[in-house]
């Protein structure tokens, strides 16, 4: 069956099953559980058109309106000219706006989120650099525990955004930078700068050298991010 071009549910499960879906939720920072109609709402909260996470070709109703959508990418195909998707503008200013908003909400575990899609909205366009700082910022967020709003009281105005108890660092984002170091040919030395820039400029409550011993370890295949109990001792014991 085909289905309307923009349909972004349809966009999301194009191509996927539940496992997917349970996949792509734990990769995105959102819970993993539940039936697959509640794993595709959580997804459709941080990317709404379907066309970050989804899929990214033309989805096709049976209908004469479909010849509309099937035209252009037609007449890509024929002349040999990759024309700019006209979305991408609208969905990077979303993404940005979110980002910003979120940061300024104190809601740092939505802001995490927000760059995870950023980084794959990016890697989508060819554009590793800008991915691989995106991806810097999920890091430094799981390393020093980013949440949304914190608690009222002195407890909750000497870091209210953030609780290292809650520091964690996920396989993907670690699996997702090395692949980006090794097509980019970037040393660790490379990806040490770029980390310590990106960092320079976040308000976080930990010493962004003792972050990156900590995704350095990860990076080189010393510390299993997939091992929790594990990779949360380490983690303590590095920023503790």
């Amino acid at each position: 069956m085909l289905v309307e071009p923009n349909d972004a549910r349809a966009r999301l499960c194009h191509g996927r099953d539940e496992s997917d879906l349970r996949m792509l939720c734990l990769n995105s920072g959102l819970v993993p559980t539940g039936s697959a109609d509640e794993l595709v709402e959580r997804l459709l909260v941080i990317d709404p058109t379907g066309w970050l996470l989804g899929y990214t070709g033309e989805l096709l109703q049976c209908s004469a309106r479909a010849r509309g959508a099937i035209a252009p990418a037609n007449d890509r195909e024929q002349s040999g000219i990759e024309r700019p998707n006209p979305n991408d503008e609208s969905m990077w200013g979303m993404l940005r706006k979110q980002a910003l908003q979120t940061a300024r909400e104190g809601n740092l575990l939505r802001c995490r989120n927000v760059h995870r899609t950023m980084a794959n909205h990016l890697l989508r366009r060819n554009r590793s650099k800008k991915a691989l700082k995106a991806l810097c910022v999920v890091c430094i967020f799981d390393l020093c525990g980013a949440r949304n709003c914190g608690e009222p009281g002195e407890a909750g105005r000497r870091h209210p955004r953030f609780d290292s108890a809650r520091a964690s660092l996920a396989p993907a984002s670690v699996r997702m930078m090395r692949s980006l170091a090794r097509e980019s040919t970037l040393s660790m030395y490379d990806l040490r700068e770029i980390f310590l820039s990106v960092s320079a400029r976040l308000p976080i409550p930990k010493d962004s050298r003792r972050l990156w011993a900590v995704l350095h370890l990860a990076l080189k295949g010393t510390l299993d991010p997939n091992d929790a109990v594990g990779c949360s001792r380490v983690i303590q014991n590095f920023l503790n």
